[in-house]
């Protein structure tokens, strides 16, 4: 019996792992689309800079300008085609989004893309830095060409990250219509635990009773 029991619970330990996920933050799977394009599928706009932003987010930081002023010289330029409000964040500022609800996705559509932006991802068990041209990448680009504009989409796998900073060592990382996706609720590790015991004894209990109908 003893023997059984350690059985199943190396084995309940084994599913719990995989469920769970693995121990370490991978760094995010990266989508882009051409131009500000429609939101991929089960995205949702989180800021649009024209609309308050949406219940249960906070946004702040970041210098909100109108795209249809244009440019500032040496300071900043609106994402391609961009004549609502977006979001500049100056060099050595940042700007910063939190969520109450773990999300699985991030997008955004950027505008002339520099080797000093930056966004980190944080979350339970996650925390990663994409920096300079892992923004974008493979999609080619030159650093701070005015004409490069993407939708980019962030894919955590299987994360939830409720903290995103945007930052810039110099002038500026532009953005707009900032999206994401709610991560689907799973089971904590230790209500996997408790179930899988619980199915365990039940299997146990089932076998001795046949044992004794048969004596």
């Amino acid at each position: 019996m003893i023997q059984h029991l350690r059985t199943h619970l190396i084995a309940a330990s084994a599913l719990i792992t995989l469920v769970a996920g693995p121990a370490f933050a991978a760094a995010p799977t990266m989508t882009a689309q051409v131009g500000n394009t429609p939101l991929p599928d089960g995205l949702f706009i989180i800021a649009d800079f024209d609309n308050p932003v949406t219940p249960g987010f906070t946004f702040s930081g970041g210098l909100i300008r109108l795209g249809a002023l244009g440019p500032i010289k040496n300071v900043t330029v609106p994402p391609p085609g961009d004549l609502t409000n977006y979001v500049s964040v100056l060099g050595g500022a940042s700007a910063t989004m939190t969520s109450a609800t773990p999300l699985s996705r991030i997008s955004l559509y950027m505008g002339s893309p520099d080797y000093f932006n930056s966004i980190r991802f944080i979350g339970a068990g996650y925390d990663y830095t994409l920096t300079g041209k892992q923004l974008w990448q493979p999609i080619a680009a030159i650093s701070g060409d005015k004409n490069w504009g993407r939708r980019l989409t962030y894919d955590f796998g299987g994360f939830g990250v409720t903290k995103v900073i945007f930052a810039s060592a110099r002038n500026s990382f532009e953005f707009d219509d900032l999206a994401g996706s709610y991560m689907r609720a799973v089971p904590e590790p230790t209500t996997w635990a408790m179930m899988l015991m619980g199915f365990f004894g039940l299997g146990s209990m089932l076998r001795n009773r046949r044992r004794a109908l048969a004596a």
